[in-house]
């Protein structure tokens, strides 16, 4: 600050005497300083009630500290600060409101007292579509601590927000803006499907909002399929079509098939047949033998049995053991290999790229990661997304259908 000039009353040699303040003054060749409020000159850390207002602070000036501190350069930007502060028995409380504009960081210094913090991701995640920064930070402490120090304690109070940011970049994100932000990181799907559920529709509209607040910011896809969860669901798929077939039950395009009816006697026979042919008519008779005189509705004479069935379409009984048994075997058996789970995976990442798309997010801002391997929680697959900031290289991913059976 220069120029500092005004007015201060009420001086007195009484130390309890309290002084009224108004000082202006400049910073640099076009910052203004303004200093407003009350002080007891002589007990100072006694009373003290001051509101210092800075505004239009060229920010390229302050790269000898963020040099040091951040290890940046600044390149550009416009600050204006709000500063309370108030002392009373050598307890202090303060007020830090910082509104920055188009803050531009430039180039890395070496520093040894640089936060290793991505300082980019947390001025994406601050930074409004006008381009402007608003930021509060009270901070409090006593003057007897003796290891108070002003700078550290605002240090502190801007490390802790900035480390809040950009470790729970999707939290900060919601507080920041007041919507919701619960496991906004992650979007669920039903084992074997890509088909984006009703809740995880609302995510991405409130993702979508946001990042149209947050410019900067851009999202990386990153899918996930579960090598066991998903795998049983297709196999169970496989088997529902195939069964659907067999039942001459015609599907519209992208209809899915309900469960297999183990009491429709075309299926029935079809459950006998394949698992004879895929485990061996052994196996098959000794399987079928163990269900007899369980109540479970097997003959004692297979041909009987068959020979019955050409006469009606299905047993209205309890669902049949022996065939949900047969079943669940061939079911085991069925082939899904790797391939399928990492290409639903990718399904499952284009449904969410396309959601994002569709809600008026630009492609450029999306990017798409390689599948990984993903626990399946609550009987759902998780998917991740994170949150990057600047412009990235989108990976298209090509829309991918997961077959809609496999040969069991």
């Amino acid at each position: 600050m220069h120029d500092l000039g005004g007015v201060i009353t009420g001086l007195s040699t009484d130390p309890r005497t309290t002084a009224q303040v108004e000082l202006d003054g400049k910073v640099d060749d076009y910052g203004s300083a303004r200093v407003r409020g009350a002080i007891q000159p002589f007990r100072a850390t006694d009373f003290t009630d001051l509101k210092l207002t800075f505004r239009n602070l060229e920010m390229t000036k302050l790269t000898p500290y963020s040099g040091k501190f951040a290890g940046r350069k600044i390149d550009l930007g416009k600050l204006s600060v709000d500063l309370e502060y108030k002392i009373k028995d050598r307890q202090l409380a303060g007020e830090n409101k910082f509104i920055v504009n188009k803050l531009r960081l430039g180039e890395r210094i070496d520093s040894p007292d640089a936060m290793n913090l991505p300082l980019d991701l947390a001025i994406a995640l601050l930074e409004d579509s006008n381009g402007i920064i608003d930021l509060d930070l009270p901070i409090s402490g006593s003057l007897d601590d003796p290891k108070f120090s002003y700078g550290r304690i605002i240090w502190k109070a801007i490390v802790n927000v900035l480390t809040k940011l950009v470790t729970a970049p999707f939290r900060a994100l919601g507080k920041l803006l007041g919507v919701s932000s619960e496991k906004l990181e992650s979007v669920d799907f039903d084992p074997g499907s890509s088909a984006l559920l009703p809740p995880e529709q609302e995510k991405f509209k409130t993702i979508a909002e946001a990042l149209a607040k947050r410019p900067a910011l851009d999202l990386t896809v990153e899918p996930g399929y579960d090598p066991a969860a998903d795998r049983r669901a297709l196999q169970e798929r496989a088997m529902r079509y195939e069964a659907a077939t067999v039942a001459g039950i015609k599907l519209e395009s992208g209809e899915a098939p309900g469960p297999v009816d183990v009491n429709h006697y075309k299926i029935q026979t079809w459950l006998e047949d394949r698992y004879a042919e895929r485990v061996g008519k052994e196996d098959y008779k000794k399987l079928r033998a163990s269900f007899k005189g369980k109540d479970t509705g097997v003959m004692d004479s297979e041909l009987v049995e068959r020979l019955a069935r050409r006469f009606k379409t299905r047993h209205e009984g309890p669902a049949s053991v022996f065939h949900a048994e047969l079943l669940e075997r061939l079911t085991q058996r069925t082939t899904i290999d790797a391939a399928a789970l990492v290409e639903l995976a990718r399904a499952r990442s284009q449904a969410m790229r396309d959601a994002l798309l569709k809600l008026g997010l630009d492609a450029s801002r999306v990017s798409v990661n390689a599948p990984i391997e993903q626990t399946a929680k609550d009987n759902l697959v998780g998917s991740r997304m994170s949150l990057g900031a600047g412009k990235k290289l989108v990976t298209e991913a090509a829309p991918v259908d997961v077959p809609a059976a496999a040969t069991p």
